[in-house]
């Protein structure tokens, strides 16, 4: 037994539409109309009502903005230390001044703008992305290759990184010729490795994408991209 609800409109006609119905073209005044109050959904607060609203745009544009603010406020600490740092024997900051604005620097950049600056750019761009996309399937069906691979990155660069590259150096004091020629070499090196990752990345590409197994395919590329970032 169907219950009715007078207060809900009711679908008239055939319900639901024939394959002839729909490829049946729609007239321009219900276009204009029906895009007339979709606009008016979506259309932007005004005045005081402006902050409750909802749509991920101006949302993202609040994260956004506020973000950009502690970045600032990080970057007004910035300069406060590295005036300390201008001139030995400087007494602009004292040391324990010093060590809490160093403290609320790094702690604003992470945790008040690196951090809100991503699920700004999430907010911004992840509701476009997936309204775009073909949503066939469960979303934990469209997100398992991405985590797989993920996590195989993170489990490469776990146990493949440390401190196998750390030197004992002696104290540096004034440059020398040695200096500026080993880092010209450093230069040179770091830009053919750049060259032959441009060279190699389309092929590493295409052998992957051979592979008959896509979920293979996912976890050895996650575990390439944990290799390099070691």
């Amino acid at each position: 037994m169907t219950r009715r609800y007078p207060d809900v409109l009711q679908p008239e006609g055939t319900y639901p539409p024939t394959e002839d119905m729909l490829a049946e073209p729609v007239p321009q005044e219900v276009q204009e109309a029906q895009k007339k109050r979709l606009r008016a959904a979506w259309k932007t607060p005004q005045g005081w009502r402006y902050w409750s609203a909802v749509n991920n745009t101006e949302v993202g544009i609040w994260y956004t903005m506020t973000a950009f603010f502690f970045m600032l406020c990080a970057g007004i600490l910035a300069v406060l230390m590295r005036t300390q740092l201008a001139v030995p024997e400087n007494d602009f900051l004292d040391a324990d001044r010093y060590n809490q604005f160093f403290t609320m620097h790094g702690s604003a950049m992470m945790f008040l703008f690196a951090v809100p600056m991503f699920e700004a750019i999430s907010i911004l761009l992840l509701p476009g992305v997936l309204a775009a996309a073909s949503m066939r399937g469960a979303l934990w069906d469209r997100m398992f290759l991405p985590l797989a691979a993920a996590a195989s990155g993170a489990a490469t660069t776990s146990l493949l990184g440390g401190p196998s590259l750390a030197m004992q150096l002696p104290a540096y004091t004034d440059p020398q010729l040695l200096d500026i020629v080993a880092a010209a070499v450093i230069a040179v090196a770091a830009a053919a490795f750049g060259v032959a990752g441009a060279w190699a990345f389309p092929r590493v590409h295409r052998a992957l994408h051979a592979l008959r197994w896509p979920l293979v395919t996912a976890t050895l590329g996650g575990a390439l991209l944990g290799v390099l970032g070691v």
